[in-house]
């Protein structure tokens, strides 16, 4: 299978990628919130022309920084299902091992209004008292919702992949 990574793709050109992607074969679609472009593609998702099933194809989505507290990974991952119009991610990964202060979100609005989701204020919004390993444990419940097929991390160093896995 091919992949696409999204990350710089343009919300406006998302329709076009995704059609011109699906028909060349391309099954593996790498999105995360902090594109900010998913509510885009999951649109170009929906409306694809190709006639590729959803089930053909393997899409991952990734926890922003703002929501890895236990009680907000849920739901994070609901509004990336809604933005990306989508029952189930393949794959759901912590996206960096840094958490930040909470930023608040209307789960009935797809889409984000600003890009403070992926801001750390130069460290200021770096939350220190996020236990990686309490969103860990709130990423394998995902799992047994069925909201997720599989999870783990991206730009993890080694020593925190261990640590997170001991």
């Amino acid at each position: 299978k091919i992949g696409l990574g999204t990350f710089g793709l343009a919300p406006s050109e998302a329709k076009a990628t995704i059609n011109d992607a699906l028909s060349l074969g391309y099954r593996l679609f790498d999105c995360a919130p902090v594109y900010f472009n998913e509510m885009e593609l999951g649109d170009a998702f929906h409306e694809s022309i190709s006639g590729v099933p959803r089930t053909d194809c393997f899409i991952t989505s990734k926890l922003a920084s703002p929501f890895h507290r236990p009680e907000h990974v849920e739901p994070a991952l609901r509004k990336t299902l809604a933005d990306l119009r989508l029952g189930y991610l393949d794959l759901f990964l912590i996206h960096w091992p840094v958490a930040f202060k909470y930023v608040d979100f209307d789960p009935s609005v797809r889409g984000w209004p600003n890009e403070d989701i992926d801001d750390s204020d130069d460290g200021a919004n770096i939350d220190p008292t996020v236990s990686l390993r309490d969103t860990w444990t709130a990423m394998e419940s995902l799992v047994e919702k069925g909201l997720v097929k599989h999870i783990g991390v991206a730009n993890f160093p080694v020593m925190l992949l261990h640590d997170l896995l001991s």
